[in-house]
């Protein structure tokens, strides 16, 4: 028996813009390759100097050209194609740095496609002073809001500046954690008429398993990946490792990724048993270093949800993370990982000791990983068939 909405959405021909950047391209990818094939969706990804090189993505020289073109442009993006329609693929090529009277022209060419062509458009990203426009398409748009608030890193005025434009002219907002649900409508929306809080949840980022992966790090290893940000928590998790270095000798840290780390880090870099690769690491490599490991360690100061722990998911490893955001929604402690309190470097090292030394339990986490994530409740093909349900109750709204 199928529900009127079942039946409508079979019926509807729905045309969804969705407009992103670099730095979501693995949420991207993942969720477009199981809703491209039930609703009629087309990537926008955006491409500046500043994100030729992030999560997915990694472009030498941008075409000089400004405008939007089909992705075949980058013959770096068709490995992508394996999780994108290519004839659903387009690029929005912003070579200049800064503002330029074409970047202009292109984000106004782009306002008149959306609103001529499309009956929703999901975005991820805020717009910028010079395309406020945008926001008169406010009942036909949803933002996914990956970070329901800012971390705590965050001191842009420019970016504070969008994101308070967001959160005023959006109609329609998309969560991907529970957690903060209530805190954000509060916060943000309670006194606002006809805004309305959607929520879904992250799966494991399977593209990464596209990529062949042989080993780069010898010996058994822990891994930590990421931007390096203040965050981050690595001011606890380095002083955690010398503790479990004292129990578990032979097991490596490995930290990779880059950005200017925030305390003096001289006396680790010394030290054989971390593993510093301070600098852009690009997926094959991500893969390696996540499908060798024991297991990830997220130790955040503060969260919204991680990317590094579907990553990790997507190899079927399990994590140590803290507390806060909604971490603890997706690892669920002594189910599929471990959780324990930010900011403890005492608490950290006890539980990734605990999980070295019981295999038996590191196994089982992975299984139960594998379980939930690949085909069950949390798997993209169950995330985008909600999504469908919320792309047509958005576009009916008046």
């Amino acid at each position: 028996m199928h529900s009127v909405i079942d039946i409508l959405l079979t019926i509807t021909d729905m045309k969804i813009a969705y407009l992103s950047k670099p730095f979501f391209a693995d949420v991207d990818l993942c969720y477009l390759n199981e809703a491209q094939k039930n609703i009629d969706i087309t990537y926008f990804l955006t491409l500046t100097p500043a994100s030729k090189k992030a999560t997915a993505i990694n472009i030498e020289q941008l075409y000089p050209q400004t405008g939007i073109f089909k992705a075949s442009i980058y013959p770096q993006l068709q490995s992508l194609y394996r999780f994108v329609d290519p004839n659903r693929f387009f690029v929005i090529n912003l070579p200049q740095k800064g503002w330029h009277p074409s970047t202009w022209v292109t984000y106004l060419k782009l306002f008149r496609l959306f609103k001529r062509n499309f009956d929703l458009i999901h975005t991820t990203l805020f717009f910028p002073y010079f395309a406020l426009y945008f926001y008169f398409l406010k009942r036909k748009m949803l933002v996914t809001m990956h970070d329901p608030f800012s971390h705590s890193n965050v001191t842009s005025k420019m970016a504070l500046f969008e994101r308070k434009n967001a959160l005023r002219f959006f109609h329609n907002f998309l969560l991907l954690n529970k957690t903060q649900s209530q805190d954000f409508f509060n916060k943000y929306l309670v006194n606002k008429p006809n805004r309305r809080v959607f929520l879904s949840s992250l799966s494991c980022y399977n593209y990464l398993r596209l990529f062949e992966s042989p080993r780069v790090i010898n010996g058994e290893y822990i891994v930590f990946w990421g931007r390096i940000c203040s965050y981050k928590g690595l001011e606890y998790l380095f002083p955690a490792m010398e503790k479990v270095h004292e129990v578990c000798p032979n097991i490596k840290l490995v930290v990779a990724g880059s950005g200017s780390y925030y305390f003096d880090i001289s006396k680790y870099k010394k030290l054989d048993y971390f593993e510093i690769l301070n600098r852009f690491i690009p997926d094959s490599e991500l893969a390696s270093l996540i499908n060798y490991s024991l297991f990830a360690v997220v130790p955040y100061n503060d969260a919204t949800q991680s990317g590094v722990i579907m990553s990790a998911y997507a190899f079927g490893k399990p994590c140590v993370a803290t507390d806060v955001g909604g971490l603890p929604e997706v690892v669920i402690n002594e189910k599929n990982g471990l959780i324990v309190p930010s900011r403890d470097s005492n608490k950290l090292a006890e539980a990734i000791i605990a999980l070295l030394n019981d295999r038996n339990k590191l196994d089982k986490f992975s299984k139960e990983i594998h379980s939930e994530y690949f085909e069950g409740a949390k798997s993209w093909k169950r995330i985008a068939k909600d999504m469908k349900e919320m792309y047509f109750e958005i576009s009916k709204c008046k």
